[in-house]
């Protein structure tokens, strides 16, 4: 089930490589917010040589804006099929994904489902 990160995590973690010694999980918001000091922080975790992360992502966001222009216009008239969900809705979200999350916090000691919660319901 899409989602359910903590059993992926586990999986790989527990029998093949210690998490934080052998496995670097990235939550993909903090590379969102973060990218630098993200892509910094995976380069010293694989023990490679330290780059200049501003201009590949400088690049990347060039070769990204070129893409995104011929995309534009499909994606302005797939936003009117976006679905909202309700109150309701968000709740069965988050009462499901709840002990996934918590059990996926206490793994990789990051409080995910206080983050998720927000989420849901912004």
């Amino acid at each position: 089930v899409r989602g359910l990160y903590a059993p992926i995590v586990r999986r790989w973690a527990d029998p093949h490589f210690p998490l934080g010694a052998q496995l670097l999980v990235v939550r993909s918001e903090t590379l969102f917010a973060e990218p630098h000091a993200t892509l910094a922080s995976v380069t010293r975790f694989l023990n490679l040589t330290e780059i200049d992360w501003h201009d590949v992502l400088k690049l990347s966001r060039e070769r990204q804006v070129n893409r995104k222009a011929a995309e534009t216009a499909a994606t302005i008239d797939a936003l009117d099929e976006v679905a909202v969900l309700s109150d309701e809705e968000r709740g069965l979200l988050d009462d499901f994904y709840q002990p996934y999350n918590q059990d996926l916090s206490k793994l990789m000691n990051v409080d995910f489902p206080t983050y998720w919660r927000g989420w849901l319901t912004d």
